[in-house]
């Protein structure tokens, strides 16, 4: 407070803050002075609030005027006046109170003097003009009344500023800490120390800033980061969000806020692997849901189920944590052991919870058929399968003589099921009539195992008819092995049906040893022709095979070709799952044939001798398969595709992880985009979340495989042209190379 008086008269000078107006941006005047009532803004002015004495007063601008100039004058007085009844407080009784205000009765723009009189609040105000030139620049205020002494007060500005912009959009969930880079510049003036605030003008947007601070050295760029928190109940979306820059003065700005809503975290509050007694029965799954946001509806849906397993999409509004159970509905034409995935998803956010289910109690079918023998031929009996769907099997039954005759008889055994799956065990034993001493009776069991049973449950459970051939001597053994054999397989291949499946599931001990006869010339072991029928014995299951258009006898023999892998194919292989066959390469049992299933299907399937995995590629394929296409709209379209569907084959019979005879038909064709072409190969990754060795069939397996590869093989010339192919940055990143991944590490 400055006090200038003549005589013994007092004049007090209040200075506002804005007389040093500081620094400030180039091109800019000042101060604001927005009205905040209906008095005018004391911002830039100089206050007298009691003159001295009656006066003309006039104002003037001494010094650098092309910065500074003269506003406008106002003189003042005190008065009273009632309360808005708006201000007085609740309840108020009583009377109406008055309060002392200012009044404004006297103006001029300070071109020409104005009238004051003594008492009166006088408020006279400058303003600036920074303009475009670099510096610090000065002036004088003179105040004079012709009965006053004269006032003087000093002018003074000096051009500075600091630039800022944010680099991106915050994104911030609710009930969450988000940070957001922002690029500040110092344009003009000094080192400066400065920091941020939430602006008061704006709106609520439930979000605060965080104390903060910066040092900004003359002509320096630097970034701070201003960390942001969102209320729980934060407003959901994208605004713009103004924030408050003090470096010299206050500067406002905006920047945009996408206020998310809070993760939602699902999670079953039981274990992934679920346990289940029985089928036919429903599953009730327990699962925990945390929503530290505002209340959103959480949506559930399945996202993979097996045929027979159902699941009702539901819905449930979540307030805050808490759990909710999901009911799955799990039939009886079910697998002994499956998987299936449920998806959720709430505001923006989605996620799929995979579950692996065990049935405990496995499935039992019991087929029993009595054995009838045509013209009174004194034997009777019995024979039974007992099948279970975790793939254990009883063959047994019991042969009696039942008159004088003594007999030795071979028995074989049909389940037909549905999908043409043909299921086979033979017994062969000695049963003693009255003429030879020995036991009348040949009860027989055998308990075994078939993966064959567990994984074609399905439909082998689907109305299954069993029936038998029986054969039988009173002149000794009927023959070999082989010539009971031959009796059955007739009857085997009759009943085959030579349409999609077309393959033979072996049970028992004794048929197996079938596949011990001999191949033809220069045909690897494990391939037989059989009146006039190539077949292929497998590891639990007999195929019949073709060579496309070979006739029959000697020339379907001569038409059949084996041979082992080359090198070079060898060196294709590693390329797609590196050193997996490796072991089976150095101990030759990789070999390749002109084979094909009836229909033209190629399969892999490995011998019951030795072990050998045969790639049975056809006619076409058996020389070059490394440069094989199969025709333009197929699977394998591009060279060497199928090669590569049938060595994943080959990897998983390496793995242990394949089951021979039906998985090249089985259902599993895995495109992993849509029916658009390679183009849209990422429209849909969602598969890319499922595991490699669980929730993939073995032919969905080998056709993820083919379809990378088919997508980044491209043309090439040379394997090291394909090998830079298949190793370029969109291969590497494409979502299917995690699992291709995986099987160059041998995991199938």
């Amino acid at each position: 407070m400055d006090t200038i008086a003549p005589a013994s008269q007092a004049v007090t000078v209040v200075a506002q803050s804005g007389f040093n107006f500081g620094g400030v941006p180039f091109g800019s005047s000042g101060p604001d002075i927005t009205p905040i009532n209906e008095l005018p803004s004391f911002n830039g002015g100089y206050e007298i609030t009691d003159a001295p004495a009656d006066a003309m007063l006039s104002v003037n601008i001494s010094g650098d005027t092309d910065h500074f100039f003269v506003r406008d004058i106002y003189v003042m007085e005190w008065t009273w006046r009632f309360v808005d009844p708006g201000e007085l407080p609740p309840g108020f009784h009583g009377p109406r109170p008055k309060e002392r205000v200012l009044e404004v009765v006297g103006f001029s723009d300070g071109t020409a003097p104005v009238a004051v009189k003594q008492h009166q609040y006088v408020l006279v105000r400058v303003f600036y003009e920074a303009g475009f030139v670099a510096g610090t620049f000065n002036a004088t205020v003179t105040i004079q009344g012709d009965t006053w002494e004269t006032i003087t007060v000093p002018l003074s500005l000096f051009i500075a500023d600091v630039n800022v912009n944010p680099s991106t959009i915050l994104n911030i969930p609710q009930g969450g800490k988000a940070t957001l880079p922002f690029t500040i510049q110092s344009i003009a003036g000094p080192a400066v120390d400065g920091h941020f605030e939430m602006s008061p003008t704006q709106l609520d947007t439930g979000l605060t800033l965080a104390p903060n601070n910066f040092s900004l050295q003359p002509g320096e760029t630097q970034t701070v980061l201003l960390e942001f928190t969102a209320d729980r109940n934060a407003p959901l979306g994208s605004e713009q969000v103004a924030l408050d820059q003090y470096a010299f003065r206050r500067k406002g700005f905006f920047f945009t806020a996408n206020i998310l809503h809070a993760p939602i975290i699902v999670n079953p509050l039981i274990p992934n692997k679920i346990f289940v007694q029985r089928r036919g029965t429903s599953v009730s799954i327990p699962i925990g849901i945390q929503n530290n946001g505002a209340a959103t509806d959480v949506g559930f849906q399945p996202s993979s189920l097996p045929g027979d397993v159902t699941f009702q999409a539901t819905s449930f509004y979540v307030e805050a944590d808490m759990p909710v159970n999901l009911n799955v509905f799990i039939g009886d034409a079910v697998m002994d052991e499956f998987n299936f995935s449920i998806e959720w998803l709430a505001w923006d956010q989605t996620g799929t919870m995979n579950f692996s289910v065990v049935i405990t109690e496995p499935e039992t079918i019991s087929l029993h058929t009595d054995v009838v023998t045509d013209d009174g031929i004194p034997i009777s009996g019995w024979v039974e399968m007992i099948l279970q769907s975790n793939g254990n099997y009883t063959f047994h039954g019991s042969m009696r003589a039942t008159g004088g005759p003594s007999y030795d008889y071979g028995l074989q055994v049909f389940v037909k099921a549905a999908d043409d799956i043909i299921l086979t065990a033979f017994h062969s034993g000695n049963i003693y009539g009255t003429d030879t001493p020995g036991s009348r009776d040949d009860p027989w069991e055998e308990n075994l195992n078939s993966a064959l049973i567990k994984s074609e449950w399905v439909s082998i459970r689907n109305n299954p008819v069993i029936q038998y051939q029986f054969n039988a001597s009173m002149e000794g053994i009927l023959g070999t092995l082989w010539d009971f054999l031959k009796v059955g397989l007739e009857t085997f291949l009759a009943f085959m049906v030579a349409g999609p499946t077309g393959a033979g599931i072996v049970l028992g001990n004794e048929l197996l040893s079938a596949a011990s006869i001999t191949p033809p010339p220069g045909v690897v072991a494990g391939i037989a022709v059989f009146e006039g029928t190539i077949l292929i014995f497998g590891n639990g299951a007999i195929i019949p095979a073709i060579v496309a258009g070979a006739g029959t006898g000697v020339v379907l023999e001569a038409a059949i070709k084996t041979r082992p892998i080359h090198d070079s194919e060898k060196d294709f292989a590693r390329l797609l799952f590196d050193k997996t066959l490796d072991e089976k390469f150095n101990e030759n049992k990789v070999w390749i044939t002109n084979l094909t299933k009836p229909g033209g299907t190629k399969f892999t399937i490995p011998t019951v001798i030795d072990n050998i995995i045969l790639l049975n590629l056809g006619d076409e394929a058996f020389d070059d398969p490394v440069n094989y296409p199969e025709s333009s709209g197929s699977d394998y379209s591009q060279a060497g595709s199928l090669f590569a569907h049938e060595l994943t084959h080959a990897c998983q019979i390496a793995a242990n992880k394949f089951v021979p005879g039906m998985i090249c038909n089985a259902p599993g064709t895995y495109d992993y985009h849509s029916g658009n072409g390679e183009a849209h190969r990422l429209d849909d990754i969602g598969w890319s979340r499922l595991t490699w060795e669980n929730d993939f069939t073995r032919e969905q397996q080998a056709h993820i495989v083919d379809d990378w590869y088919g997508a980044f093989c491209k043309s090439f010339s040379s394997l090291e042209q394909l090998a830079a192919n298949l190793n370029t940055a969109d291969a590497l990143k494409d979502p299917a190379f995690l699992f291709i991944s995986k099987c160059r590490a041998g995991i199938f």
